[in-house]
């Protein structure tokens, strides 16, 4: 099924709903607003592009396993900004202002997102990569591994060259937060978190190299078992050539 050029508003249920007619459709530069459930529902193996879904009663956009949603904005819906099940992606999107987490993904891959003021979450992201994501202001975590954190991973997986900005501030919450395994994270940008990097899980086996954590509450809360790199202060100084460790590949940065 394609879906194509058009509005759905004030619906009682779902704007669009596809999940009960097979797999593999197409749903493009539609607008689906103020509906009494989800705005797009699409189902399987199907590709969402350039729609707009916002204030919606539940999830601005559900796509199920295998799914593609680039190039949407899901605003102001009371549930999920975006949610995609597993071996899915999310490129390009905005998801802000949503009542719970702005985008949710299971076993799949979310890139060159703009997450913001959700009230939890920005990205959860259970086994999978995020990357090239700007994340701020979300009530709770910006990156996790639970459902409470901006980027949250649950088992393994990548968090990346993110930046990361005033999330979870009114709690105990993170930039990132990983209370599992198996994570890499590498290269993010965290300023102005109530934590800017936390790990939980002892034994994790989780990697922490190459971030830069600026102006958190706490930079970096690392529990044992979990390789890091170098933690390089730089509080004062304007010259690194003087700074022990400033010039080590991994280094992660406090200020």
């Amino acid at each position: 099924v394609v879906v194509r050029n058009g509005t759905v508003r004030f619906w009682g249920g779902s704007g669009i709903n596809l999940s009960s007619n097979g797999d593999g459709h197409m749903i493009e530069n539609v607008v689906a607003i103020e509906n009494g459930i989800t705005g797009i529902n699409a189902g399987r193996e199907s590709l969402v592009t350039g729609c707009i879904a916002n204030s919606n009663g539940a999830s601005g956009i559900f796509a199920n396993r295998e799914s593609i949603v680039s190039g949407c904005n899901a605003a102001k819906n009371a549930f999920n900004g975006i949610t995609v099940n597993q071996g899915g992606r999310v490129v390009d999107s905005v998801a802000s202002v949503n009542g719970v987490n702005g985008i949710e993904m299971r076993n799949g891959f979310v890139s060159g997102c703009v997450v913001r003021e959700n009230g939890d979450i920005g990205i959860v992201v259970r086994d999978g990569v995020v990357e090239s994501c700007t994340v701020i202001d979300n009530v709770g975590n910006g990156i996790s591994t639970t459902s409470s954190s901006a980027f949250n991973i649950t088992q393994r997986g990548v968090i990346r060259n993110n930046y990361v900005e005033g999330n979870g501030i009114a709690g105990n919450d993170a930039g990132i937060f990983v209370s599992t395994q198996n994570t890499t994270i590498e290269g993010n940008t965290l300023i102005a978190n109530a934590f800017g990097i936390r790990v939980t899980r002892a034994n994790g086996n989780n990697l922490v190299i190459a971030d830069r954590a600026f102006e958190n509450t706490s930079n970096y809360f690392i529990v044992a078992g979990n390789p890091l790199g170098p933690i390089v202060p730089i509080a004062s100084q304007s010259n690194l050539s003087s700074v022990i460790n400033a010039d080590h590949p991994q280094a992660n940065f406090s200020r």
